[in-house]
């Protein structure tokens, strides 16, 4: 599937309470679709700041102070808690990188913070 940034609207989760959840792109449509097949091992999940105040990442980039909001909270069946990230590569020739030019920085940010919450962190790649 190519990434679809420009794809955004509304899915309904089969898991948790919320009625509906935003998705930016075509991958965090799939990507919910997937945290709500029924083996997957997923209790609740949801988009970030979805009916209710977003877990916020400080970061700097450039010399210049930033806020990140990862994606995904994942609470699993076991009750463990995690972030996951859905981010694009895109390949120039044969290296591989971020789309974004901030997300290293934020990448870096959002492990240090899931240290601190005691939450597992989990970057979802997909290449364009």
């Amino acid at each position: 599937m190519l990434y679809n940034k420009s794809k955004r609207g509304f899915y309904t989760p089969k898991k948790g309470k919320v009625k509906r959840v935003r998705f930016d792109s075509s991958w965090e449509e799939k990507y919910m679709q997937l945290l709500d097949e029924p083996e997957n091992d997923t209790a609740k999940w949801f988009k970030n700041g979805s009916g209710f105040p977003p877990i916020t990442i400080p970061y700097s980039f450039e010399g210049e102070n930033h806020d990140f909001i990862p994606d995904f909270i994942i609470i699993k069946k076991d009750g463990s808690k995690e972030v996951h990230e859905v981010k694009a590569f895109v390949r120039i020739g044969m290296t591989k990188k971020f789309a974004d030019d901030k997300a290293e920085p934020k990448i870096k940010a959002i492990k240090a913070k899931c240290k601190e919450l005691n939450y597992v962190f989990r970057l979802v790649r997909k290449f364009q």
